[in-house]
């Protein structure tokens, strides 16, 4: 039975060989970002986990606070 849905695939690979470009690479291309997303979080989650006391430490952050005046034309 899955002999039978490869050929198909294949088949219809072969008989619409832009449409399945197309779709081979959206899927690549989302399979390496969902990778990426997925390093850059078990690093993030991992940050100074080497510490006996990993859970007492904190990083240092920095935030910006800024003033948003309101623009508007008079009427």
């Amino acid at each position: 039975m899955i002999k039978n849905y490869i050929l198909i695939a294949w088949r219809n690979f072969a008989r619409q060989k832009g449409y399945s470009l197309l779709n081979i690479s959206g899927l690549s291309v989302g399979l390496a970002c969902c990778i990426v997303i997925l390093l850059f979080v078990s690093r993030e989650l991992s940050y100074d986990s080497f510490h006996e006391k990993a859970t007492g430490y904190s990083a240092p952050t920095s935030s910006l606070r800024t003033i948003v005046i309101g623009h508007g034309l008079a009427g």
